[in-house]
C-alpha cells in the first residue's frame, strides 16, 4: 500500500444573502473556525500510535483566488488561534486539481529529505464568499456546489505513492475526453480500483460513460451536491464509506476548468474514519477578525 485514508470531513457551505451582514474577513474567520471543528473530528477517535499533531497542512481552492489576489483575504484569516493542525500553505494556481499538485510536492520533499513516511493533511475549501454569479453556475460544470473537505493520509511508501500519483495538463482542447482517456490507459487490466471522478451534468458526465464505460465507477452525485470542484472525488468515498465501509483502493481523481488534472492510487479501509456533516451555519453575530 501507499497512501491510506485515515480520517475524512465533508460539511457543506450554504451562500444566501443571508449572510451578506458579515464581512469578508469575518466569514473567514468562521470558515477557519469550521476547519478547526474538522480537525478536532478528525483526531477524536486517533491512537497514540497515530498522532496527527506533525503533519503538514495545506488549504486549496478553486474559488477563493479574487480574495486572495486582492489583499482581501490573506492565510491568516484561515487560521484559528487554538487550532494546531492550522493551514501553513495556500494552493490555488491548479484550481480543482490543486489537492494532487499540493501531494506531489509533500511527497517530493518526503523523498528529498530520505524519508519513506510520512503524514499529510490538506483542506479542500470552496464557498461564493463574495456572491459572484459565475460562482453559482456555468455551462462548464452545471450548478455549484461548496463546502468544506478535510483529508488526513498516511504516507506508507513515498516511492510508490509518487509512482501511482499523476499531476498534469491537458495538451488538447478537448480536456475532459483527454482526462478521461488518460485513466483508462491507467487503470486498464485493474479489477482492484474504483473510480472516483469530478461532479458533472449529464452532457458531461456522458463523455465518463463512454469512455470509461468498463472501469468500476462510484457514483456521480451532481444531482445532490452540484460540482464541488476539488472536493468532487473525496465526497464520492466518503459517501461510499459511509454507506459500506469496506477495504477498498480508490483513485480519486480532478481536472479543472484550466486544463490541470490529478489523480492518486489511495487505500480505504473499515477503519478509515469518514464524517459526512450536517450544513454549516453562518454566525449571526459579527466575528472577531
Amino acid at each position: 500500500m501507499t497512501l491510506r485514508l485515515k480520517a475524512a470531513a465533508f460539511t457543506p457551505i450554504p451562500t444566501s444573502s443571508d449572510d451578506s451582514h458579515l464581512s469578508l474577513q469575518e466569514q473567514a474567520r468562521a470558515l477557519a473556525g469550521l476547519m478547526h471543528q474538522h480537525h478536532q473530528q478528525l483526531t477524536s477517535e486517533q491512537s497514540e500510535g497515530e498522532p496527527l499533531t506533525g503533519a503538514r497542512h495545506f488549504l486549496c481552492s478553486t474559488m477563493l483566488e479574487l480574495p486572495f489576489t486582492s489583499g482581501a483575504l490573506s492565510l491568516t484569516h484561515f487560521r484559528h488561534a487554538d487550532d494546531p493542525l492550522a493551514p501553513s500553505s495556500y494552493i490555488n494556481t491548479y484550481e480543482c486539481a490543486s489537492w494532487g499538485y499540493t501531494l506531489r510536492y509533500y511527497l517530493s520533499q518526503l523523498k528529498q529529505a530520505g524519508q519513506s513516511q510520512g503524514q499529510l493533511l490538506f483542506s479542500i475549501l470552496d464557498a461564493n464568499l463574495m456572491g459572484l454569479s459565475f460562482w453559482r453556475q456555468n455551462e462548464n460544470w452545471g450548478h455549484s456546489g461548496f463546502g468544506l473537505t478535510s483529508v488526513w493520509l498516511d504516507v506508507e511508501d513515498v516511492d510508490s505513492a509518487l509512482q501511482h500519483l499523476a499531476t498534469s495538463c491537458a495538451q488538447t482542447w478537448n480536456a475532459t475526453p483527454e482526462f478521461a482517456t488518460l485513466i483508462r490507459r491507467h487503470t486498464s487490466q485493474r479489477d482492484d480500483i474504483t473510480l472516483g471522478l469530478p461532479f458533472f451534468p449529464d452532457h458531461i458526465r456522458q463523455i465518463f460513460d463512454k469512455l470509461l464505460a468498463e472501469q468500476t465507477r462510484l457514483p456521480d452525485h451532481h444531482a445532490r451536491w452540484g460540482h464541488v470542484f476539488g472536493s468532487d472525488p473525496w465526497l464520492a468515498i466518503i459517501e461510499q464509506q459511509q454507506t459500506a465501509p469496506t477495504e477498498q483502493r480508490y483513485l480519486p481523481a480532478s481536472i479543472a476548468l484550466n486544463g490541470y488534472y490529478c489523480w492518486a492510487e489511495v487505500s480505504v479501509g473499515a477503519d478509515s474514519r469518514c464524517y459526512l456533516n450536517d450544513a454549516f451555519q453562518w454566525p449571526q453575530e459579527r466575528v472577531a477578525c
